[in-house]
């Protein structure tokens, strides 16, 4: 399995990704204070966009998927291989990616890039989720970077959860170790620090790869420009 896959199945967190869509209207996950790589949303700070953010997630959670694409803009960009458009846009979401996700995991995987925060990058940027825009090492490939997205997760010994605990790791940057062989469930990683290595459960882990959500303000309304994952 390579390195970009472990990231790319970030979007099914289960327990955590429910607990933070269970809160309406739209709230941070209530973890965001903590940690030393604490989830940074800068979103709150432009009401329009706000208001447009927490529009886009109560159309997604009710399933209404034709009012989700009327925030997308008329040729938002979907993918790097010439996928683009607002009507492809609404048809990934009713009904997925030809041979890529079905539709409930396109949808949950914009759910996620929205919850997990964001910065503006210019007055009329804003880019989600926060993990796209957090700056890495210079020696560190976006491909062999992951943050940890809880407090005190398990490092193991072994790819299996019923393996020695060798450390913990919490919200901080963490890197794919390429010498050791994980699985569907664990990667291999080691800190950034260097402190501990082993194998750390993929539900923990986000891809700054992993889909985001570009926005951008024209015309006084805040519109999706981009939906992609991958570089």
């Amino acid at each position: 399995m390579d390195r970009f896959t472990y990231g790319s199945r970030g979007f099914l967190r289960g327990a955590a990704l429910a607990l933070m869509v269970a809160t309406v209207p739209m709230a941070m996950p209530a973890y965001a204070a903590e940690g030393d790589r604490p989830v940074v949303d800068e979103g709150a700070a432009d009401a329009n966009f706000a208001d447009a953010r927490a529009a886009i997630v109560a159309a997604l959670r009710l399933g209404d998927t034709d009012a989700v694409a009327t925030y997308a803009d008329e040729a938002i960009l979907l993918d790097f291989g010439g996928g683009s458009g607002r009507d492809d846009f609404a048809n990934r979401l009713k009904s997925g990616v030809k041979n890529g996700l079905t539709g409930d995991e396109y949808r949950a995987a914009l759910e996620e890039a929205l919850m997990f925060g964001g910065r503006f990058t210019a007055p009329d940027i804003f880019e989600a989720p926060f993990t796209f825009t957090e700056p890495l090492p210079e020696d560190l490939d976006a491909f062999d970077a992951n943050f940890v997205l809880g407090s005190d997760v398990p490092v193991h010994a072994a790819p299996s959860e019923n393996s020695e605990i060798v450390g913990t790791v919490s919200f901080e940057l963490v890197r794919y170790n390429e010498t050791a062989e994980g699985n569907d469930a664990f990667m291999p990683i080691r800190s950034d620090d260097g402190r501990v290595s082993g194998f750390v459960a993929v539900e923990h882990l986000k891809s700054p790869l992993d889909h985001r959500a570009i926005f951008e303000k024209k015309d006084r309304r805040w519109v999706m420009t981009a939906f992609v994952a991958g570089d």
